[in-house]
């Protein structure tokens, strides 16, 4: 959980250079939205891996549901970090033109 925790708030934070660099119309917005997405497909993969020792567990029915929705609310942050970064980079493309 830690990790993932962790991958999610540094795509938050890439995410917000990636808007101030956007903002001071400066470079570099592509590189740290593939950063970005990266984060987004590691956060997926530890999320399966959580999910997988959750259910495998001899936790009761209940607290494993609980869990799996901790996960899914966790895994959310890196997802609309990884979107909100894509919409950037389609606006800084459209500035251009």
């Amino acid at each position: 959980m830690k990790d993932l925790i962790r991958i999610s708030v540094e795509s938050c934070e890439l995410m917000i250079k990636q808007l101030d660099l956007m903002m001071k119309n400066r470079q570099g917005i592509r590189a740290l939205m593939a950063t970005i997405d990266h984060n987004e497909s590691h956060c997926d993969h530890i999320e399966r891996s959580l999910m997988t020792k959750v259910f495998e567990s001899d936790l009761e029915k209940v607290d494993k549901l609980q869990l799996k929705e901790l996960i899914i609310a966790l895994g959310e942050i890196s997802d609309q970090a990884d979107r909100i970064s894509k919409r950037v980079n389609i606006m800084t493309l459209k500035r251009r033109v």
